[in-house]
């Protein structure tokens, strides 16, 4: 999360971009939009349903691991109604240890990050950021704005403007804001990308939505989650 000294640079941005325009900017900066629980469930379905047939085609034998001196994993050797149970209750129990073990394994911080589809963070840090953007009352004719945000776990940047603001000034402001912030995310400066945009973004404010004399902001213009 940002310093206190960053955190009052992105503030001053701010406040200096929408001087002139009756537009707003939020910046909103969090360390992460979800824990992704399901990440290690379906890693150890998939390792549990998936590895067992794999190991027996490969011609591993589990029976020293799983404590059995009597019988092999399937009923190969003897085929009696006993011999088939064991080995189904082994083949269960093998598929039970998989599953709990990759499970916990997936679920260490590092290990579910990387498993999880960047699809799926793309999908939660989009609706985390309207959701923001809703929140601030940004979606109307009247308070044109925009809202920069910022997942540091995700590494990911939305940028998201009005209707009116879009139709404006196009694709073009929105995507150089976001270049900015992940540059400088990437550079270890997430403020200074902040400010970049907070700048690109309050120009094309100005541009399109002057300050009139009765322009006010009553928003808190950095968020940090």
């Amino acid at each position: 999360m940002l310093s206190p000294t960053d955190h009052r640079r992105v503030v001053e941005a701010v406040a200096a971009a929408e001087a002139e325009t009756r537009g707003e900017v939020v910046c909103v900066v969090t360390r992460q939009v979800s824990h992704y629980r399901e990440t290690p469930l379906a890693v150890g379905v998939i390792i549990a349903l998936a590895l067992p047939p794999i190991i027996l085609a490969a011609g591993f034998d589990p029976e020293p691991w799983l404590g059995s001196a009597e019988q092999t994993w399937f009923a190969s050797r003897q085929a009696g109604d006993g011999d088939l149970a064991s080995s189904l209750s082994l083949y269960a129990l093998f598929q039970a240890i998989l599953f709990i073990v990759s499970a916990l394994i997936a679920d260490l911080p590092p290990v579910r990050s990387l498993l999880t589809p960047k699809a799926l963070k793309r999908q939660r840090v989009h609706r985390a950021a309207l959701a923001q953007f809703a929140a601030a009352g940004l979606h109307t004719d009247e308070t044109p704005g925009v809202v920069i945000f910022v997942s540091e776990a995700e590494h990911m940047v939305e940028v998201l403007g009005d209707q009116a603001l879009h139709k404006a000034v196009g694709e073009a402001v929105f995507q150089a804001a976001v270049a900015e912030v992940r540059n400088g995310v990437k550079a270890g400066q997430t403020a200074e990308g902040l400010v970049r945009a907070v700048e690109i973004c309050g120009a094309a404010l100005k541009a399109h939505f002057p300050a009139t004399e009765t322009s006010t902001h009553h928003h808190d213009p950095l968020l940090e989650l």
